[in-house]
C-alpha cells in the first residue's frame, strides 16, 4: 500500500487489495525520520488503477478536528 494523498479530512492510497465503499479500514504510516501514525476511517471511493486500486478514506467521522477556515 502506498499513501498518495493525506489531509485533515481523509486520505487516498494505492492498494493491491480492493475494498467496498462503506468498509471500515485501519491505515498506518511510518515516517522516514521516525514516528508512526495509525488512523481508522470509512472507504468512500474505490477506483481501479491498472492491477491496483485507488482507495479514498474519510477520516472526518472518527476524529474531531476544528474547521480550518473561518465562516
Amino acid at each position: 500500500m502506498r499513501l498518495v494523498d493525506f489531509s485533515v479530512g481523509g486520505l487516498c492510497v494505492i492498494s493491491g487489495q480492493s475494498h467496498a465503499v462503506g468498509d471500515i479500514v485501519s491505515v498506518f504510516a511510518n515516517f522516514a525520520k521516525g514516528g508512526r501514525i495509525d488512523l481508522t476511517g470509512r472507504v468512500v471511493r474505490v477506483v481501479p488503477e491498472g492491477t491496483f486500486w485507488s482507495v479514498a478514506v474519510d477520516l472526518s467521522g472518527n476524529y474531531k478536528t476544528p474547521p480550518m477556515r473561518k465562516p
